[in-house]
């Protein structure tokens, strides 16, 4: 395909009358490829067989190449392959690995990519999910994605009604292999989660560049008790940080009129961190202090290294008093700046309209109540 790298505008374009291509099915083609360029590199760099909707519901690839850091073993069986790029990455970390899609041709396109890729660790079946219990001879780790659409096509954020039924079956997957991973949607309500059964050993909250892509859930057959929370940040670095080892001082922290001195700077976890529920204990145990026990801002008079979300360097600070602010910008030139609000009354956009300010610039202003509930604006510059 010559022309696979073209703009799939221009192709239709430049079609002339009898040019034996469909030229609808061509660019949408295209268009497909590009999308998985960003995506998975490794289909279009490799022109990998392609599926519109399994390509939509498949792993980013930057996610699938760190998943063997958390999942390895001997033989690995999944259940519900889709274009195979879980199981492509997982089999790096295993002997063999087994595969199930009821869907005909994504099978063949699964068969067609591993003999691209010389993948000859891996078996694929075609064959519904119901059936995984006869593939299950030596198998140690379980591995599922399940369909979170319904019928009509909706987004599913839950597990409760996905397909296959993972709950449901959950009890009968650990009574025939030790290790059951199920990833999940980025929306999952993690509380909710914890509750759908007691083996659940620990639960992955996995972010690239600061945007949550999934939740992955651990289960083991003997574990009994409370699971490990790990927030998982992929990007130009990789970040791990887990509940576990964070020290727990939260009657130690404390609010914006502490005796810490000066807060000179200002940080916010990253989304992994805060969709796990542990930016207080994270923000704990570089000793900081908070402005207030919602917001999930901190404070800190020193910089800290290695923090893992954004940070900002502290101008000022001051009371909000809109028409001071106002007249106190405007006497600046300040026209533009980033506006910031967690647990505020007023959205941005109001914000923005009281004080005549549009989007952009160098200036963030981050408005929050402090712990005496008085609300207070930041005004900083971002240092990450």
């Amino acid at each position: 395909m010559s022309n696979w790298t073209a703009n799939p505008h221009d192709l239709a374009l430049s079609k002339r009358k009898g040019d034996d291509f469909d030229v609808k099915v061509a660019t949408q083609i295209l268009h497909l490829y590009h999308k998985a360029a960003q995506k998975i590199p490794l289909w279009s760099e490799k022109m990998l067989a392609l599926d519109r909707r399994s390509f939509e519901q498949s792993t980013p690839q930057v996610v699938a190449e760190f998943r063997p850091q958390l999942i390895s073993g001997l033989k690995l069986l999944d259940l519900s392959a889709g274009l195979g790029v879980d199981s492509t990455f997982l089999s790096t970390s295993f002997r063999e690995v087994l595969t199930l899609e009821s869907n005909d041709k994504l099978v063949e396109f699964e068969k067609y990519n591993d003999q691209q890729l010389l993948k000859t660790n891996i078996s694929r079946f075609c064959d519904d999910s119901i059936h995984w219990k006869k593939y299950c001879e030596g198998v140690d780790v379980l591995f599922v994605d399940p369909d979170r659409r319904d019928e009509g096509g909706k987004r599913l954020y839950g597990l409760e009604e996905s397909q296959p039924p993972v709950l449901d079956m959950l009890s009968e997957f650990l009574e025939r292999v030790d290790d059951v991973y199920i990833k999940s949607s980025p929306l999952l309500d993690i509380s909710i989660a914890k509750t759908y059964d007691q083996r659940l050993k620990a639960l992955y909250v996995i972010a690239v560049d600061d945007e949550v892509k999934e939740t992955l859930l651990h289960y083991n057959a003997e574990h009994y008790g409370k699971p490990e929370i790990v927030s998982v940040d992929l990007g130009k670095t990789t970040q791990l940080i887990k509940n576990t080892t964070l020290i727990l001082k939260l009657e130690g922290m404390n609010d914006n009129n502490s005796k810490m001195g000066k807060a000179n700077y200002l940080y916010e976890p990253s989304a992994a961190i805060r969709k796990a529920g542990i930016g207080k204990k994270y923000a704990s145990s570089f000793s900081m202090s908070f402005i207030n026990t919602k917001s999930e801002y901190y404070l800190s008079h020193s910089l800290t290294k290695n923090w893992c979300g954004r940070v900002w360097e502290i101008s000022s600070k001051s009371p909000v008093n809109w028409s001071t602010l106002k007249k106190e910008f405007k006497q600046r030139g300040l026209s533009k700046a980033h506006i910031l609000r967690k647990h505020f009354p007023d959205s941005a956009q109001v914000i923005r309209k009281r004080l005549n300010l549009s989007e952009g610039g160098d200036t963030y202003l981050v408005f929050a109540k402090n712990s005496q509930n008085k609300a207070e604006c930041y005004q900083c510059k971002r240092l990450q």
